[in-house]
């Protein structure tokens, strides 16, 4: 960014800490033909501290000059500013010049990189470092929308795990998820056993049985969950997917999409499916997958991703939910040959990318990590929430989180929510 932006030099820790704030907005929005309706959005910003004054920062079809405008206090700590653009990223930045938005995107990233959030929706809020397309302090509201969110949670390989699983647990307070789906949820084969859960032995160490007590324990939210494992990992832990939610699981399956189901072979990967009854939105079918790599010659993703598309097209036909989703950490680089192959089946939507039509190469790992060691600098967006296109429901904001600044780092892998609601057809 140019002007005045690029002298900031500091990342604020927290929006809370903010004492007098400037919102920073660049609008990517191509220039609106007279046969195209005007859109505007609205930006909600809360501020804990209540500062006399908010500036709104902005930039409009991709134009260098950055304008400023004085948000309107709203009261209770909200401000509010309108803006003419089709799409709007943004962030943060008080009266010393530091910064807040989505910081890096963490992996191998330099310092310098920044993320913005995004937001295509008419209206959004931005509360507790999370964008939301409704009023997060209305339940009403939120009980009209769909949100889903997809973390990595990288098998015990995390310094301070325990620390980190109680920010997973804060994070996902407020955001309040109805499904999660986690790949890479471990539990050491060494632990103490302490029961069955949907078929599977829990470990006491299981990384879904801590996160769903830390949310019954200290925030009063309780979340069931669907986990089992794929294989050994690192040779010490019992590594595979797990599926949370709010709501009512009904039934749960697992399937192995590779050719090898061996638990020793470290490519054997095992699919979940959950069906689950949520208010307002009926029965949802989830599939929480962690597939393999496009180019691999024992395990090609090619036939994994086929395999689980027929498992889920023939459990689709065979229990009719309202909707299916396949949600995880695909190791599949969007934008990429694989990434064509994986949509061109006309199947599924890449959901984040329909509500962010900029935001292809938004990466949610940075550099080389386990698994892409020679992976980009730039990061890579290899996380994904696909929505089948027979869902009544259409997405409405996707973003990233445990980014940087936005709960900082949790895993290798960036989280990525969605919010849906019932489309109109």
């Amino acid at each position: 960014m140019k002007s005045n932006l690029t002298r900031l030099t500091q990342q604020a820790k927290f929006c809370g800490r903010l004492s007098a704030i400037t919102a920073v907005a660049i609008s990517h929005a191509s220039a609106l033909t007279s046969a195209e309706t005007t859109k505007y959005i609205t930006v909600n910003y809360f501020d804990v501290h209540k500062p006399a004054k908010v500036q709104l920062e902005y930039k409009l079809d991709n134009a260098q000059k950055v304008q400023q405008t004085t948000m309107q206090a709203m009261g209770k700590g909200w401000y509010q500013q309108k803006v003419k653009a089709t799409t709007l990223q943004f962030g943060f930045v008080d009266s010393n010049n530091h910064e807040v938005n989505l910081g890096g995107t963490l992996g191998d990233y330099p310092s310098t990189h920044h993320e913005f959030f995004t937001a295509t929706a008419a209206n959004v809020w931005v509360k507790d470092m999370i964008v939301y397309p409704f009023d997060p302090e209305s339940e009403t509201q939120r009980n009209r929308y769909l949100n889903i969110l997809t973390l990595n949670l990288h098998t015990y390989q995390e310094s301070d795990q325990s620390e980190k699983f109680k920010t997973i647990a804060e994070a996902i307070s407020k955001l309040k998820p109805d499904i999660i789906s986690m790949p890479e949820c471990a539990q050491a084969k060494s632990s103490e056993s302490v029961g069955m859960h949907y078929g599977s032995l829990i470990r006491q160490d299981n990384a879904a049985l801590i996160i769903t007590n830390l949310l019954q324990k200290d925030y009063h939210l309780n979340y069931n969950y669907f986990w089992s494992w794929s294989h050994l990992g690192f040779d010490k832990y019992e590594e595979g997917n797990c599926i949370l939610t709010s709501g009512k699981i009904v039934q749960t399956a697992q399937q192995y999409v590779t050719h090898n189901a061996s638990k020793t072979f470290w490519k054997s990967r095992n699919a979940l499916m959950t069906e689950i009854e949520l208010n307002n939105f009926g029965r949802i079918n989830m599939y929480s997958a962690h597939l393999g790599w496009w180019d691999d010659t024992e395990e090609p993703f090619k036939d994994m991703f086929d395999n689980l598309l027929t498992w889920e097209q023939t459990t689709t036909q065979q229990i009719k939910p309202n909707a299916a989703f396949i949600a995880g950490d695909l190791n599949l680089a969007a934008g990429s040959h694989g990434y064509n192959y994986m949509l061109s089946n006309g199947k599924f939507i890449d959901t984040y990318l329909n509500v962010n039509p900029n935001g292809m190469q938004d990466p949610t790992i940075g550099g080389k990590i386990d698994g892409w060691k020679d992976g980009d600098v730039n990061g890579l967006r290899i996380d994904y929430i696909l929505m089948d296109k027979a869902s009544p429901l259409k997405a409405v904001l996707a973003e990233r989180i445990f980014t940087e600044l936005s709960y900082g780092r949790v895993s290798d892998h960036n989280g990525t929510y969605a919010f849906f609601e019932k489309s109109v057809k």
